[in-house]
Formats: structure tokens, C-alpha cells, sequence
């Protein structure tokens, strides 16, 4: 998977168009910048990247954090928003010739409020409806679309029914699965639950890609009661139990294309060079042991008329969005649970949540907010670098002020300046 770092692209540019490597995944709206009257423009990893693919000769893959394939419809702010970023990936389909398009389950945003942490959505059949229209609005972005299985720190209901929940939302022919098996480690540890009885209750007839990474656990002191929970952070070696379940899952995919390696900018030194040459080494090797691949019909059927959810589910979505901005977040969802315009089994998911959870949520979204206030102004990054506890407690009273309406880091720190100087 590209990274767009400069320092990251030098370590590793080599492995990209190596022999280890057939195919480049990349995060287009990590090549994006805010061009004038709030337009989408490309930035200047955007021309390494076609560089790339140019000198290169190798096919790219899209895979995306931002559409928000579980968000309800919530107005006109939305339809632009959507229809901007959709603009902008048809634009980069004909720079990159995707072979296929992925993002993530769940939600990021929801009318004007941008959470950037995929959180969790009911697994109810209107829902599966709502993601699966959302997933199909991307087929013009490349010819295959697929939803990547997230990692959630809290659920709404039992962690077990998303395979069946999964294979509702992808009944169609044009839909697949990227299976990450990290995410899926990743969620057995901190909902508890085997990854295996999981990949039992899933059809791998709709995995089409594999995501491997390494991540690392949250710092106690984010937590009240201590103790930690693991992160999908890509920051890390792949864990000796990824590749495990890698080497468990291939030879049951029998319409697997590709395994693709993701590794975080910022987390490469020099030292880390060989040890991802190792894995894609190891990964190509787990693959080939899996022998030739015949690929099998997928499970899909037509689907009925999509079920509306609209009202309900806006209206849980814009209580996730106040929770996360509210000084107790645990709290926050306890109220949400009183809701009685929400459906009863949504209450009762959101009373039994894990608090622990929601909490890591609460601290994830905080420090992605922190780390584009910081990224869209020196001046903000170095306040930060100087007296870091006099910041942390600027930047939490501007976060739990402001309504997290920004997706650009630009507008972020010029929103949080502007606060700070009152």
C-alpha cells in the first residue's frame, strides 16, 4: 500500500517496483489537497503516484477511508460532499486505471460532521440495504467495488452475525469482501470472540482481497480504568496469529486476486526495510503454497426494494456524533440508550457496549482530530511540540466546543486558531 510521506517513499519505493510486489494499493484521498472555492484537488504525492504507476507498469487498487458507506442520508451537505469526493475518485480513475475500489464498514460522517474513526452500525437488513446502494454508487469509480471488514472497539450487537450482516450488504454481483485479517484478529481480541468461528460463519466465496498488517495496543492513560486495548494502527510487524490466520484463510478463498501489505507512514525507519521485504517475501510464499485458485460463483442474490431507515439511523448517527465530542462519552451513550425514537435493539446494543470501547473510540477520534489541526498549521504543531499539556488542554476545550465539521487539515487548524484566540 502507497504511503504518501516523503521519507516513507524514499525507504520504500524500491520494494513497490520490485519484483516481491505485483499489484499497489493506494489511498486516494491521501493524494488530495483543498483547492480554492472548497474544491478537491490533487497534491504533489498525487504526481509521485502517477509517476509511479507509469514508470512502473503495475496495476493500481483503490482503497478508501472516506465515503462512509453506513452514513444515512442527511441532506443537501451530504449529497455534495459525497458527490465532490465521488467527482474527484472518477477523476483518478482515469489517472490510475483502478482494478477495484474498497472502503471501510461502518460510518465516518454524518451530514456535516466528519468523525474520521469508522464506527459501528446496525446489522439489521435496512441497513445492509443502505450500504449496499452506497457501495454501488462507486461503480464508477472502478468495475469492482468491495467493503472492508473494520476494526470496531465497541459493538452493536453480537461480533458473530457480522458474516451473515456482510454478506447481505455485498448481494450483488458488481460487490465483494476485503477480508483484513489484523481488523479481524484485531476485533476477537477486544469484543472477545475467535477469529476462526467468525471466518466459519462467513462464505469466503466473497473475499476478493486480503489486507495484512501489524498495529500495536493503546496507552493505559487513555483509559480511566488503565489497561489497553489492540489498535488496527498498521504501525507494527504482522503478529506471528495474522499470519496464521493468513495461512488458514488463503487456500479457502477460491476467488482471492490479491494480499496486499499495509504499513503506516511514519512508522518506516531503515531498519524496517527488510523486515517488509520479509513479509511480503512470507506472504507471497503463503499464497503460492495455496495452489491455482478456481474461482467459484459468489452467494449474491437480487435484492429487494431497499427498506428505508433513514430517520432512525440519522438520528443514532448524529447522537454518535455529540457523544464524541461530549467530556463523558460513556455516559453520552447511556443517554443515546433512552432514546425512544430508536429502535429497541438499537437501545439495548448501545446499553450493553463495551465502555471500554467506547471510551478508545473517544480518544482515537480526539488524537486524529489533534494530528490534522497539527498538520494544517506549523505554527499550532510547534505551540504543541513546546508545551504539550498546556496544548492538550487548549485543544480539548476546542474539541469539545467546536462540532468536528472539518475533513481538510487546513481548515481544521484555522478553525482551532480562531477558537484559541478568543
Amino acid at each position: 500500500m502507497l504511503m504518501p510521506e516523503q521519507r516513507w517513499l524514499e525507504l520504500c519505493t524500491h520494494l513497490l517496483e520490485g519484483p516481491l510486489v505485483d499489484l499497489i494499493g493506494v489511498t486516494p484521498e491521501a493524494l488530495w489537497k483543498k483547492g480554492p472555492d472548497d474544491s478537491i484537488v490533487p497534491n504533489g504525492f498525487h504526481k509521485f503516484a502517477a509517476e509511479l504507476r507509469a514508470r512502473c507498469g503495475k496495476p493500481f487498487v483503490g482503497h478508501g477511508v472516506g465515503y462512509s458507506v453506513g452514513s444515512a442520508p442527511s441532506g443537501p451537505p451530504d449529497e455534495r460532499r459525497r458527490n465532490a469526493w465521488r467527482a474527484q475518485l472518477e477523476a483518478d480513475r482515469k489517472t490510475f486505471a483502478f482494478e477495484h475500489y474498497t472502503d471501510h464498514l461502518g460510518f465516518t460522517s454524518i451530514g456535516e460532521l466528519n468523525l474520521d474513526l469508522p464506527l459501528p452500525i446496525p446489522q439489521d437488513d435496512a441497513v445492509a440495504d443502505l450500504v449496499r446502494a452506497r457501495l454501488l454508487e462507486l461503480r464508477s469509480v472502478a468495475p469492482r467495488i468491495g467493503v472492508e471488514n473494520s476494526a470496531f472497539y465497541f459493538a452493536l450487537g453480537d461480533p458473530l452475525e457480522e458474516p451473515a450482516f456482510l454478506e447481505r450488504c455485498l448481494a450483488h454481483e458488481d460487490l465483494f469482501l476485503l477480508l483484513d485479517v489484523h481488523n479481524l484478529w484485531t476485533n476477537g481480541l477486544n469484543l472477545g470472540f475467535e477469529p476462526e468461528a467468525w471466518l466459519g460463519r462467513l462464505d469466503l466465496r466473497l473475499v476478493e482481497e486480503i489486507h495484512v498488517s501489524g498495529g500495536s495496543w493503546s496507552d493505559p492513560a487513555w483509559l480511566r480504568q488503565g489497561g489497553s486495548l489492540r489498535l488496527d494502527s498498521h504501525e507494527d510487524v504482522v503478529p506471528e496469529p495474522v499470519f496464521r490466520l493468513l495461512e488458514s484463510v488463503v487456500p479457502r478463498c477460491p476467488n482471492l486476486r490479491v494480499v496486499t501489505l499495509e504499513r503506516m507512514e511514519g512508522t518506516v525507519a531503515e531498519r524496517d526495510v527488510a523486515v517488509l521485504e520479509s513479509e511480503l517475501g512470507r506472504i507471497r510464499a503463503i499464497v503460492a503454497s495455496s495452489g491455482d485458485r478456481r474461482p467459484e460463483s459468489k452467494p449474491w442474490v437480487t435484492p429487494r426494494e431497499p427498506r428505508p431507515v433513514t430517520e432512525s439511523l440519522r438520528r443514532l448517527q448524529e447522537g454518535f456524533a455529540a457523544v464524541f465530542h461530549d467530556r463523558d462519552p460513556v455516559e453520552a451513550v447511556r443517554r443515546l440508550a433512552e432514546d425512544q425514537r430508536l429502535p429497541n435493539t438499537w437501545r439495548d446494543a448501545l446499553r450493553s457496549a463495551n465502555p471500554t470501547g467506547i471510551e478508545l473510540s473517544d480518544a482515537l477520534i480526539a488524537q486524529l482530530r489533534l494530528s490534522r489541526v497539527c498538520n494544517g498549521s506549523r505554527e499550532l504543531h510547534q505551540r504543541l511540540l513546546t508545551d504539550p499539556r498546556r496544548f492538550a488542554e487548549e485543544f480539548e476545550r476546542y474539541r469539545l466546543a467546536v462540532p468536528p465539521t472539518r475533513w481538510h487539515p487546513v481548515d481544521e487548524a484555522r478553525a482551532c486558531s480562531h477558537f484559541l484566540a478568543r
